[in-house]
């Protein structure tokens, strides 16, 4: 009978071709080889599918999963559904871990108390064209959260003080197993933060190894530099908290505070103030007041949302 990894590697690639051998290169530079690693490609149009075939006949610690395109959340839940090992490592296929990571985590979470996930520190990398420039360290956030109340923390942090890449973590495979966890697919952007709060609101162990273990590829065209996306997910994200966090004044106060921050800073994105008159005026005129009190919350997160 075969024997389940201890760790296993999700790196979910859509038109990756490019970058997917360089990532699933820094996992077989691990020096903890007790890994198997889930290529899962959301719908691929280029090349992918033959550089990921042959990254998996080159090594059968790897294996490839194919879909119709959905998106990075279900690609990465696909990757855990399929995950044997007790440990989840995300990799984005741009990305890349060095050659300890694996290792020097798992000495971190040896011993603690179950559920437990470590994280560690970054580097930026600008990728253009072909060539990477690592970024210092004024160019990026710290990650490191406040473990007296890292839930809290995350919820006001996110993108002003503190940013955490998904493949700086390295969780239990129980977090997603047992408490059904999953990235949500119906946020255009900032699903990994929304994990994240879920993942936290479980009071994890938490243990931050202080190593840039990660590189963090930035590239021209990638969802992070579409502001418009990044504004309707993180509002999305954020409206999906709160009602989780309804019933936790302090925390409820938190994230709204959050929400006002995220609308301020993408101003620039938001429906004009004449748009918006203009459609609660139709509204106003058109329906009678029970119906606009009932639509009322409905009808102002749809205001705040930019079309794709």
């Amino acid at each position: 009978m075969k024997t389940a990894p201890l760790v296993s590697v999700i790196v979910p690639c859509w038109n990756d071709s490019s970058y997917l051998a360089q990532a699933l290169d820094s996992v077989r530079a691990q020096s903890m080889a007790d890994w198997e690693c889930i290529i899962v490609d959301d719908g691929s149009t280029d090349n992918t599918p033959e550089v990921a075939a042959r990254l998996a006949e080159a090594d059968r610690r790897i294996r490839v999963a194919r879909q119709p395109r959905r998106g990075i959340g279900a690609a990465r839940n696909r990757g855990i559904d399929l995950a044997g090992g007790l440990y989840i490592q995300f990799l984005d296929a741009d990305d890349a871990i060095l050659p300890d990571k694996l290792a020097v985590q798992l000495a971190a979470l040896r011993g603690l108390p179950a559920p437990a996930l470590a994280y560690c520190d970054y580097a930026n990398v600008l990728t253009l064209d072909i060539e990477r420039l690592v970024l210092p360290g004024p160019f990026r956030l710290p990650p490191r959260l406040d473990h007296e109340r890292p839930l809290a923390d995350l919820a006001r942090s996110w993108e002003t003080s503190v940013s955490i890449p998904a493949h700086c973590f390295l969780l239990e495979r129980r977090i997603f197993a047992e408490f059904g966890i999953r990235f949500d697919e119906r946020l255009p952007s900032h699903e990994d933060w929304d994990c994240w709060m879920r993942v936290l609101d479980l009071k994890p162990t938490l243990r931050y190894v202080d190593q840039a273990l990660a590189l963090y590829h930035r590239r021209p065209g990638s969802v992070s530099s579409n502001r418009r996306l990044m504004r309707r997910g993180f509002l999305r994200a954020v409206e999906l908290q709160l009602r989780r966090h309804r019933h936790d004044p302090d925390l409820a106060a938190v994230l709204a505070a959050k929400r006002a921050e995220v609308l301020a800073r993408y101003s620039d994105m938001a429906p004009s103030a004449r748009l918006r008159r203009a459609i609660l005026g139709v509204v106003r005129a058109v329906m009678p007041a029970p119906v606009r009190r009932r639509l009322r919350p409905v009808l102002r997160g749809w205001l705040e949302r930019e079309p794709p």
